[in-house]
């Protein structure tokens, strides 16, 4: 009995004796200094409180590198890297004495206020934190020690810094962008509850972390409820906002050989994602990718996602547009992230819906410019679905496939160039049936046509079209109420100008013309025209250009060169030959025409 009350006579007064500020501060001294013998580094701490025996309150912890090399002062001078690995200016930590007592280690809150944590990689994947502490790789697990369980109910981080740097894969990509090589986070709240580690995996409920890379990337919130181990950090319920974006995921997961791995993340760190409505917008990969900083791109995301940065893939991955009127069901791989500029993509598009004035949207928003007019005009209200394949890179891609809509069918095969400064470029084949060209450009003398084509067009930046027809086969093609059949056409049309060839074998339109005619692009310029065409046989009122008799046909040889301004003013020549019509009165042989026009204001 004695005995027992010695003990607890000697535990109490060890207590009382280490509420004494003094006391307590040169306990902690004297731990920290026998540990710095054995690590590479200082260990400081200010002051230690020991608070109603249930709370510790810890001010001014530092864990200091002292070693010297010519490596550490080449990095220190020309990467930015710090001495400091830790520096924490308040720690409190309070917990339950009678737990305590019978050797069971229990949390209730703990907290830090202010500080950084400095992760260098120094050489050889070794990090500074590997050097201070001599840490080195396990190769057998002591299986003789039972598991620590550690609880805390609660962990509040405030205005702390985090930063992460590796030289050997540093590359300057502009303060505006999310450099891995070179992470600097500051700001950093954490709130997480229900945090206990069981048989080497950490459990935590995480409320809320925030934090700002010095880029510009504002973390707003992460949140969920995460499981940690040596390989793998996994989070059920995972929310993530930043200044752009919101991500909600049934889970996200980071897998990993070890913690090192991070130090080239997009290679050797594994993502997985299960999204549920999220919403991407391209300013966020845009602070990963520089190539895409002006991209104002956006969509709605449903779907998997997993891979490394460099290699992810999906598999049906539903995408909507910003404005919810297009969508795509795709399966997808992109391979070479974060470099935009080399990410080669490969898309089958299962299925998909667009219309034209939301893709003009789309277009313009790779490269945050103004919608195209003539693309947004096109076929208003209609649902336009693609089924097909896409290959190559994010702005520089092979397209095949087939477009289905309301107004006919198309199949495509294509490639996409974006042209920086320039416009969007569309070169390749297309093979239309049955197509409205009336009910998609809003041109009710227009009906449905026919066609297979070669073509190369250029949607220019500032407007406009500029068009290169290798081939244009028309089998069918409805104007003004009649179907035209056996049209060929070759040419180019740039800058409101066709310079071309067209042929025609049908069989009340037979003829041939070579040339170049122009439109005014306003009431300051004038229309030009100078060509020669052959037109054996025209039947006017059959191809209904001649409503007011049964009969009337002509044809013709003519070469002409003049202009026509404000559509009143015309100066040049057109020479006719061989000019003969043939009525319901029988056929006339007109002969040959010379016309010439010349308007002067002198005159």
């Amino acid at each position: 009995m004695a005995v027992l009350v010695a003990l607890l006579t000697i535990q109490v007064a060890t207590l009382i004796i280490l509420q004494f500020p003094r006391v307590q501060t040169f306990v902690a001294q004297t731990v920290t200094g026998a540990i710095s013998e054995k690590a590479n580094g200082d260990i400081n701490v200010g002051k230690v409180y020991i608070v109603f025996f249930n709370r510790i309150l810890v001010k001014d912890v530092s864990i200091v590198s002292n070693e010297r090399s010519p490596l550490l002062d080449s990095l220190k001078s020309n990467f930015g890297y710090s001495d400091t690995l830790l520096r924490c200016d308040k720690l409190s930590v309070s917990f339950d004495l009678h737990d305590l007592l019978n050797g069971e280690l229990k949390l209730k809150k703990v907290a830090i206020s202010g500080g950084e944590f400095n992760l260098q990689t120094e050489e050889n994947r070794r990090t500074n934190l590997d050097r201070i502490f001599g840490l080195v790789k396990k190769t057998e697990k002591d299986t003789t020690k039972s598991p620590v369980n550690l609880l805390a109910e609660s962990l509040k981080i405030n205005g702390f810094r985090f930063t992460m740097k590796n030289h050997a894969r540093y590359t300057f990509k502009g303060d505006s962008t999310v450099n891995f090589a070179d992470l600097d986070v500051r700001d950093i709240t954490v709130d997480i509850s229900d945090v206990h580690l069981r048989n080497g995996t950490l459990f935590a409920g995480i409320n809320r972390i925030q934090g700002r890379d010095k880029s510009g990337l504002t973390l707003g919130t992460l949140s969920g409820k995460a499981r940690i181990c040596g390989t793998e950090a996994y989070v059920e319920d995972f929310y993530l906002a930043d200044n752009f974006s919101q991500i909600n995921s049934r889970y996200f997961y980071m897998k990993y050989g070890s913690p090192k791995d991070f130090s080239d993340f997009t290679k050797k760190v594994v993502l997985g994602l299960d999204m549920q409505d999220s919403y991407l917008n391209f300013r966020t990969i845009g602070k990963i990718a520089p190539s895409l900083f002006k991209s104002r791109m956006a969509f709605h995301l449903n779907g998997e996602v997993s891979g490394p940065v460099c290699d992810l893939r999906s598999s049906n991955l539903f995408v909507t547009s910003d404005s919810g009127e297009s969508f795509v069901d795709i399966n997808l791989r992109l391979r070479g992230l974060p470099d935009v500029s080399r990410t080669m993509a490969v898309v089958e598009l299962k299925n998909s819906s667009v219309r034209f004035n939301d893709l003009s949207r789309i277009i313009a928003s790779i490269n945050g410019t103004a919608p195209n007019k003539v693309i947004a005009s096109l076929a208003p209200g209609a649902d336009y679905s693609f089924r097909g394949n896409l290959m190559g890179l994010l702005d520089d891609f092979v397209v095949d496939g087939a477009i289905s809509s309301p107004h006919g069918g198309v199949d495509v095969d294509f490639v996409f160039r974006n042209e920086r400064g320039y416009g969007s470029r569309f070169k390749g084949a297309v093979a239309a049936n049955g197509v409205d060209a009336g009910a998609i450009l809003s041109k009710e003398i227009l009906g449905k046509t026919t066609f297979s084509s070669q073509f190369d067009v250029v949607f220019k930046r500032g407007g406009g079209i500029e068009l290169l027809l290798d081939t244009l086969d028309v089998d069918a093609f409805q104007f003004n109420g009649y179907e035209y059949r056996g049209l060929v056409a070759r040419g180019s049309y740039i800058d409101n100008c066709y310079d071309g060839s067209i042929v025609s074998t049908d069989p009340n339109l037979n003829f041939s013309y070579d040339g170049v005619f122009t439109f005014a692009k306003d009431i300051t310029s004038a229309s030009r025209y100078d060509f020669i065409a052959d037109v054996r046989m025209a039947n006017l009122a059959a191809l209904n250009l001649d409503r007011r008799t049964q009969v009337s046909q002509l044809s013709f040889n003519t070469a002409a060169r003049f202009t026509n301004a404000d559509n009143e003013f015309v100066n040049g020549e057109i020479d006719i030959r061989n000019f003969n019509y043939r009525g319901v009165n029988g056929i006339y042989n007109i002969g040959d025409i010379a016309i010439k026009s010349l308007h002067s204001s002198n005159i």
